[in-house]
C-alpha cells in the first residue's frame, strides 16, 4: 500500500494530473475515430483526475483563497440549476473541472522535471499536428486544430527558454571554451524561435484560424515588452478585466446556453464567477513577474489562451484546461534557492543598453547597407526588370506599382537596419554573416542560376520535370553558402569584407536597373479595348451570317463523335459538311487573325506584335472592313483574347461594332503581393520554388478591366448557360449583321458535357463534341422561333485541329447558305481553306469579292488545289508544313511525322 506523506503528495497530485493530460491527448489528437469516441467521455475523466489531484493537494489554507470561495459559490449554484440543463451531470463535472483548474493554478508547485516533462508532451503536439496535418480532410474542426498548435507553439517556447536559461546560467564544464559558445548558442536558440514562430504563424493560417495567430503574437508580444512594462497596474489590471470579461460573455457563457440549455441568468451566473476567478489566477501570476522570467511566460500564455477563448472556446474544451493548468504552474522554472541570487532575465537590459551606445551606429550602417542590398534586389530590380521585358503580358502600369515599391524598399531599408543594429554583438555578426550570405546567393541565382522560368507557351513551370537540375541546383546553394558564411565568419575583418560586398551589389543593380528604360523598348501594350458581348444574342432583322468557331475541333473527332451519337447531326438537315477544309494555321496564334484578316505569317517582322498589328492596320483589312460598315452590314467579334490574336488592342477599333473601352483598375495591395511573390519565385533555389510558382495571369490578377458592357464568355458553358437562360432576340433598328462566335469547342479542359452543363472533371471528347453541336443546334432553334434562319448564313468551323491526343490536322467545316433548305444534310470534299473566308464572308451578303480570292462556294469537288497546313510542334518553336493536293486522307498519310519542311518560328507569340 501506498504511503501518502504530506511530502509526497503533492508529487502524486502532479503525476496524476500528467497522466490525465496525457490519456486525453493521446485518445484526441491522434484520430479523429478516436476523438468521437471518447471525447465526451474525457469530460467526466477529466473531472476525476481534477478530483483526485485536488484531494492529494488540498489543505486547510485554500480556504482563505479567494479563488476556492468563488469556485465552491459558483459550483454550488451550478449544482442548484442543473436539474434544468439538459445533461446535468456534463454541466457540473464541466464547472468543477473549471474550478478545479483555477483553484491549482495557485496551489500547484510542480518539480521543474515535472513542468519540463509536461511542456514537453504538450509541445510535441505543434510538431506532429505540422507534420501530419489533421485538417478538415481528417475530421477535425480546423479551430480545434488550431487551438492544439497554438498550446503546443506556447509549451515549446517554455522548452527552448529553458534550454537557454540552462546555458546561461547553469554551471557547464566547457572551460575556456564558454565565452565563444555561450552567445552562439543563445543567438542559436533565438533563430530557432523565429523559425517555429514563422511555422506556427503558416500552419495556424492554414488551419483557418486567425484566432489562433492573434493568441500567438499576442504571447510573443508580451513575451518581447520589457517586464517593467507588463507589471505596472495601469496596464495589466486592465488588460486582464477586460480580456476576462470578454471571455466569459462571448465564450462561457454562449458555450453553457448553446451546449447546456440554461437560461441566460444562470449562464451568466457562472460566467461570472468563472470570470472573477479567471482575474484572481492572472493577478496571482503577475505578482510573480516581479521575480521570475518564467512567471512572465505563464502570463502571456495564460492571457493569450483566454483571449481566444471568446472565439474559440480554447479554455472550455478539454484537455485544453489541463493545458492551460500546466502553462501557468511553469513559473518556477527559473527558481533559485540560493539566498541572494541575481533574478534571471534572457536579457541584461542595463548591460545591452550601454553596448549599443557604443556601437549602434556603427551597426546601423552596415545592416542598413545589407537590407538595402537585399531590398533593391527584390523590390525594385525584379519587378522593374520584369515590368519592362513583359509588358505586351501585363495588364498594369508603371505607375501602378513603381511610386509603391520604391518607398517599400525604403520603409524597408530604415526599419530592418534599425532593427538589426539593436542586437548584441555576437547575435549582429550572425544575423549580418547570414542575410549578406543570402542576399550574394539570391543575386547568383537570379542573374545565373536561373535556366528556366517558364514553359515556352507561358505557362507556369513544371517543377517535378527538373528534378536532377533541381539537385544539382540546391548542391551549388550548399557550397556557395558554407564557403561564403566561413569566409565572412571567420575573418575578423568581416564587417569591412560585408560593407564593400554590398556597395558593389547596390551599385550594380542600381545602373542595371537605371538603363532598363534604355536598353528595352518602352512601349505601353497594356489593353485599352476588347471585346464585349453587346449585342450577343441579338440578330438583326433582315439577314445574318453567323459564324461559329470551335476552338480545336477537328473532323477525325467529329467521325468518333458519330461512332458514338449517330444524332449528332440531327437539326442540320440544310447543311453541307465540307470534309476537305484546310485551317493554314495552327494554333489560335496566328490562325484567327488569318481568319479574319487573310494576311499570312511574314518572317520579315522582327516579332509577333510587328506582324499583328500589320495585319489588323493595313489598307486592304482596313479597306475590307469599311466594306461592311459603307453597306450597312454590323460586324461583331466575339472572343477572349485579343492581345494574343490581334496585337494590340487599338487595332480592333473600327472593325467591330461590340469593341469595349476599358478603364484599369488596380488593387495595389494585391499587385505589390503578387510582384513580390515573383521576385522571389526568381532568387530561390529551385528545392524552394514551389511555394512561389505563377503566371502572367496571375501578375494580372489584380487588374480589372471595367467598362460599360461585359466582356465575351469563351467558354462553352458560358456561352450555353447565357443562350439557354436569354434566348435570341432580333433588333428591328440593324438590317444585317455579321456575328463570329470563337467559342472553347474541344480546346482542353473540356467541361461541358453532351447536354450543354459544365462538369468538376474533363468530360470525353465524343461529349465535348456533341456539346458543341448542341451548342449550334439550340441556337438554330432560336433562330427558326424569330423567324431569322431562313434568311441567314451559317457557318459552323474551327481555327485549327489538333495532334493532343490525336491525328486529327484538318477542321470542321459546315454551311447553310442564306434560304438554303434540305431533307438531308450533303456532303462535300471540295478542298476549301480558311483562305477563302474572306471572300466568302462578302459573296453571304451578296458583295462583291473579287479581290479577296474565291468563295467557299466557288470550289468542286474535282478541283486539284495545292494547299500547305503550317502545324506548330509541341516545342513551339517550329512549324511542320504540309504540303498536299488531295483531302483529308492524303494530309493524314503524312501528319504528324512526315512533315514536308520544318521552319524555324521566328514570330512564335509565347503567351
Amino acid at each position: 500500500m501506498i504511503n501518502v506523506t504530506k511530502k509526497n503528495r503533492k508529487i502524486y497530485g502532479n503525476v496524476l494530473l500528467m497522466l490525465t493530460m496525457l490519456y486525453i491527448m493521446v485518445s484526441e489528437w491522434n484520430l479523429y475515430e478516436w476523438f468521437c469516441k471518447f471525447s465526451v467521455v474525457n469530460y467526466y475523466i477529466m473531472s476525476i483526475g481534477f478530483g483526485l489531484a485536488i484531494m492529494f493537494m488540498f489543505k486547510k489554507s485554500y480556504f482563505n483563497d479567494p479563488i476556492t470561495i468563488l469556485s465552491i459559490c459558483t459550483l454550488s449554484f451550478t449544482v442548484v440549476v442543473a436539474y434544468k440543463s439538459i445533461n446535468p451531470i456534463l454541466l457540473i463535472c464541466f464547472v468543477f473541472s473549471m474550478s478545479a483548474c483555477f483553484i491549482l493554478c495557485n496551489k500547484i508547485f510542480l518539480r521543474k522535471i515535472e513542468s519540463i516533462i509536461a511542456l514537453i508532451i504538450i509541445s510535441f503536439f505543434f510538431f506532429y499536428w505540422t507534420v501530419d496535418v489533421k485538417g478538415y480532410f481528417k475530421g477535425y474542426d480546423t479551430a480545434y486544430g488550431a487551438m492544439i498548435l497554438l498550446s503546443g507553439f506556447m509549451a515549446s517556447i517554455f522548452v527552448i527558454e529553458y534550454v537557454r536559461f540552462l546555458i546561461k546560467e547553469h554551471t557547464f564544464n566547457i572551460g575556456k571554451w564558454k565565452k565563444d559558445i555561450q552567445p552562439m548558442l543563445c543567438t542559436t536558440i533565438w533563430v530557432v524561435e523565429i523559425v517555429i514562430m514563422i511555422i506556427g504563424i503558416r500552419i495556424m493560417l492554414w488551419y483557418q484560424s486567425i484566432h489562433a495567430v492573434i493568441g500567438l503574437i499576442l504571447f510573443m508580444a508580451i513575451i518581447i515588452l520589457p517586464k517593467h512594462i507588463i507589471t505596472k497596474k495601469y496596464v495589466y489590471l486592465p488588460t486582464i478585466i477586460v480580456a476576462c470579461a470578454y471571455t466569459s460573455l462571448y465564450g462561457i457563457w454562449t458555450y453553457l446556453v448553446l451546449n447546456f440549455g440554461l437560461s441566460w441568468f444562470s449562464a451568466a451566473a457562472i460566467s461570472i464567477g468563472m470570470m472573477m476567478m479567471m482575474i484572481f489566477v492572472l493577478l496571482q501570476i503577475i505578482s510573480k513577474c516581479y521575480n521570475s522570467y518564467f512567471a512572465k511566460l505563464s502570463f502571456a500564455a495564460a492571457l493569450s489562451i483566454i483571449v481566444i477563448s471568446s472565439q474559440e472556446l480554447f479554455i472550455v474544451l478539454q484537455p485544453f484546461p489541463i493545458v492551460f493548468l500546466f502553462l501557468c504552474g511553469a513559473t518556477n522554472l527559473d527558481y533559485c534557492e540560493k539566498e541572494g541570487a541575481v533574478i534571471y532575465s534572457p536579457i541584461k537590459l542595463s548591460e545591452h543598453i550601454e553596448y549599443l551606445k557604443k556601437n549602434y551606429f556603427s551597426q546601423l550602417k552596415v545592416a542598413s547597407l545589407i537590407v538595402s542590398a537585399l531590398a533593391i534586389h527584390i523590390f525594385i530590380r525584379i519587378p522593374l526588370e520584369l515590368y519592362y521585358g513583359n509588358q505586351k503580358d501585363l495588364l498594369y502600369s508603371l505607375y501602378d506599382f513603381a511610386p509603391y515599391v520604391f518607398m517599400l524598399a525604403l520603409g524597408i531599408t530604415i526599419i530592418g537596419g534599425g532593427i538589426i543594429a539593436i542586437t548584441n554583438g555576437y547575435s549582429f555578426k550572425l544575423i549580418s554573416i547570414v542575410l549578406t550570405t543570402l542576399t550574394i546567393l539570391y543575386y547568383i541565382q537570379d542573374m545565373f542560376l536561373n535556366i528556366k522560368l517558364f514553359e515556352t507557351d507561358g505557362s507556369p513551370l513544371i517543377l517535378d520535370n527538373m528534378l536532377s537540375y533541381s539537385r544539382i541546383n540546391s548542391i551549388v546553394w550548399i557550397v556557395l553558402y558554407v564557403a561564403v558564411f566561413a569566409l565572412l565568419y571567420f575573418r575578423k575583418e568581416y564587417l569591412s569584407i560585408i560593407k564593400y560586398l554590398m556597395l558593389f551589389l547596390i551599385a550594380i543593380q542600381t545602373v542595371g536597373t537605371a538603363f532598363l528604360p534604355v536598353t528595352i523598348d518602352t512601349k505601353d501594350h497594356r489593353m485599352s479595348y476588347g471585346l464585349s458581348c453587346r449585342d450577343e444574342l441579338s440578330l438583326a432583322c433582315e439577314q445574318n451570317t453567323i459564324v461559329f468557331i470551335m476552338d480545336n475541333l477537328g473532323t477525325v473527332q467529329v467521325d468518333e463523335a458519330l461512332e458514338e451519337y449517330e444524332n449528332l447531326f440531327e437539326g442540320f438537315e440544310d447543311f453541307t459538311y465540307y470534309s476537305n477544309a484546310d485551317s493554314v494555321y495552327r494554333p489560335t496564334y496566328p490562325s484567327i487573325t488569318h481568319m479574319m484578316t487573310g494576311e499570312k505569317l511574314d518572317f520579315s517582322f522582327d516579332n509577333a506584335y510587328e506582324w499583328l498589328n500589320y495585319a489588323w492596320t493595313n489598307n486592304k483589312t482596313q479597306q475590307y472592313y469599311q466594306k461592311f460598315n459603307d453597306n450597312g452590314i454590323k460586324v461583331y467579334f466575339y472572343s477572349k483574347d485579343i492581345e494574343y490574336e490581334m496585337g494590340d488592342s487599338e487595332n480592333i477599333v473600327g472593325k467591330f461594332d461590340n469593341v469595349l473601352k476599358y478603364q484599369h483598375l488596380t488593387d495595389k495591395k494585391a499587385l505589390l503581393y503578387q510582384i513580390f511573390k515573383m521576385a522571389m519565385f526568381r532568387i530561390q533555389p529551385y528545392a524552394l520554388k514551389s511555394d512561389f510558382v505563377m503566371s502572367a495571369e496571375d501578375l494580372n490578377g489584380p487588374v480589372k478591366l471595367a467598362g460599360d458592357d461585359d466582356e465575351f464568355e469563351y467558354y462553352n458553358w458560358k456561352f450555353a448557360e447565357k443562350l439557354i437562360v436569354s434566348g435570341l432576340t432580333v433588333d428591328k433598328s440593324t438590317k444585317k449583321a455579321l456575328k463570329i462566335y470563337h467559342l472553347s469547342g474541344t480546346h482542353e479542359p473540356c467541361l461541358m458535357n453532351k447536354d450543354m452543363t459544365m462538369q468538376e472533371e474533363e468530360v470525353s471528347i465524343q461529349d465535348a463534341v456533341y456539346g458543341s453541336m448542341e451548342i449550334v443546334r439550340y441556337y438554330i432553334s432560336e433562330m427558326k422561333k424569330n423567324g431569322t434562319y431562313d434568311n441567314s448564313t451559317i457557318i459552323v468551323t474551327a481555327d485549327h485541329g489538333t495532334d493532343v491526343g490525336i491525328a486529327d490536322p484538318q477542321p470542321i467545316f459546315m454551311v447553310k447558305r442564306n434560304m438554303e433548305d434540305g431533307e438531308k444534310m450533303k456532303y462535300n470534299d471540295a478542298p476549301i481553306s480558311h483562305e477563302d473566308l474572306l471572300a466568302t464572308y462578302y459573296d453571304s451578303f451578296g458583295l462583291d469579292y473579287s479581290a479577296y480570292g474565291k468563295s467557299i462556294f466557288d470550289y468542286n469537288e474535282k478541283e486539284k488545289r495545292e494547299r500547305t497546313l503550317w502545324f506548330c510542334n509541341l516545342d513551339k518553336d517550329t512549324f511542320s508544313l504540309y504540303t498536299y493536293t488531295g483531302n483529308r486522307d492524303d494530309l493524314l498519310a503524312k501528319f504528324p511525322d512526315n512533315p514536308d519542311d520544318i521552319v524555324k518560328n521566328k514570330l512564335y507569340w509565347t503567351k
